[in-house]
């Protein structure tokens, strides 16, 4: 099982920024544990000249 303790903001930082790491100590992808979401609406992401690492980008997102 997965827990960690985001009461600060630095640790919600560091816990979405752990997301990014080759192999997460939580899994979006665990067949026996599935994500449910609600249908993305929003466009793609648009990405200008920019240069990223160790990121997640959601939809609607501008960089």
């Amino acid at each position: 099982d997965y827990w960690e303790d985001i009461g600060t903001v630095r640790s919600f930082f560091e816990a979405n920024l752990q997301l990014t790491d080759d192999f997460p100590a939580f899994d979006f992808y665990e067949e026996g544990h599935p994500i449910y979401n609600y249908p993305d609406l929003l466009p793609t992401a648009k990405l200008g000249d920019c240069s990223l690492n160790r990121t997640t980008i959601a939809s609607g997102c501008m960089v």
